[in-house]
């Protein structure tokens, strides 16, 4: 029998489909589920409705700051523990099998306030088996944790305030991260849009030459887009100024060679291969 109250909690655009990919594995587990949409849709919104009483529906636009969006969730969680998954990540059978056994050999937390799991990427359909690569996504909650985060953390959330006196331990068993190119590209992209590069051997988003010449394309072309869903939207349609094309493949042209602008080379590469292969031109190979 479990000791304390199991969390689930998810901070979602939404993406629909990833949820209805989770959910029903995750659900059976755990004894209420939060999730947190950063946009809100009536289909998504009917959807969670449907799956029962365990589900808690919050609300807080999506304003480009990780640290702030995932603080969020924790007023809802207030005792406990708590599994903590992107809606690209779905974890095993196995490991929602053993998070019982974690909540009850913690003693509480006094032994363990948080495990550690490891990631087994799915791209493209394809199996990479696990890697060497943990997150710390089920904790014990403790009044006063938060997160912080930003340029230098990679512009994800960490999470700070664990159980004073108790560890960190590391398992064996693996979650599933689930990921299409398209979705690589257009995630690398959000983060170039919001810190910059991250050069080979720094930890922080370098607001670069490029980046401050699409900020000013952007100033003039595009004047209400301030936040990254904003800038996607007019990416997926397609309704951007030449300009901003013309900066895309000229930075992109630049950088096709160098390993550490990703970055730089994910923005053009979603767009003109991924929204809209039509625009490709000869000469520049997305």
């Amino acid at each position: 029998m479990r000791q304390e109250l199991l969390t689930f909690s998810c901070m979602t655009k939404p993406n629909l489909y990833r949820l209805e990919r989770m959910m029903p594995s995750i659900l059976p587990y755990v004894d209420k589920a939060i999730i947190v949409l950063g946009k809100k849709e009536e289909a998504t919104i009917n959807y969670l409705k449907s799956l029962g009483p365990k589900i808690v529906m919050a609300y807080r636009p999506w304003d480009d700051n990780f640290a702030k969006q995932w603080d969020f969730h924790l007023q809802f969680v207030k005792e406990g523990w708590d599994l903590v998954c992107d809606d690209d990540e779905l974890p095993s059978e196995k490991m929602l099998q053993s998070l019982d056994s974690y909540i009850n050999n913690s003693n509480y937390g006094k032994n363990h306030c948080c495990v550690e799991f490891r990631c087994n990427p799915i791209s493209e359909g394809q199996d990479m088996g696990p890697v060497n690569y943990y997150r710390q996504i089920f904790f014990r909650y403790q009044p006063g944790m938060h997160y912080k985060g930003g340029p230098k953390t990679g512009c994800h959330q960490y999470l700070v305030g664990y159980q004073k006196g108790s560890r960190i331990i590391r398992a064996d068993e693996t979650y599933y991260h689930i990921k299409s190119l398209k979705e690589e590209y257009e995630n690398a992209s959000r983060n170039y849009f919001i810190y910059g590069i991250w050069l080979h051997g720094s930890s922080d988003g370098q607001q670069r030459e490029e980046w401050q010449e699409l900020r000013k394309v952007l100033a003039y072309t595009n004047p209400e887009v301030k936040t990254w869903p904003e800038f996607n939207e007019v990416l997926l349609k397609g309704s951007i100024h030449n300009d901003l094309k013309v900066w895309m493949r000229t930075w992109f042209a630049k950088y096709r060679e160098h390993a550490h602008y990703n970055e730089m080379r994910a923005l053009p590469t979603y767009y003109f291969k991924y929204l809209h292969p039509e625009e490709q031109i000869e000469g520049h190979n997305f």
